[in-house]
């Protein structure tokens, strides 16, 4: 997902919904329903197209256009960490990567 794409052209008036109409625009970059049905978002910028900015991105992605679309911070911020380092990795290997916890040592 590219949530950049929505702080650019998601607002009323922007380009989603200028050429899509305000219906379907309303829909584009749906991150808070894709979470809540239990997808696993992985962010990413679309350079040149968005600046090359992960925390543009995550950003972006908890200050959709549309509230119940936005994503809380922790949730921002695995999408373009952890979900994104695992999301193509079998399920097996998953498993083996520990999440950060607080007071753990980094390696």
């Amino acid at each position: 997902m590219q949530p950049q794409f929505d702080a650019a052209w998601g607002h009323p008036g922007g380009m989603y919904e200028t050429r899509l109409g305000p219906e379907r625009a309303r829909g584009m970059n749906a991150l808070g329903s894709l979470k809540r049905a239990g997808a696993v978002l992985v962010g990413g910028d679309d350079s040149p197209v968005c600046p090359l900015s992960p925390l543009d991105g995550m950003r972006a992605a908890a200050a959709h256009h549309v509230r119940d679309e936005r994503l809380g911070i922790a949730d921002a911020l695995l999408m373009y960490t952890y979900d994104a380092l695992v999301s193509g990795m079998p399920n097996e290997r998953r498993a083996a990567r520990a999440r950060l916890r607080g007071r753990y040592r980094a390696a």
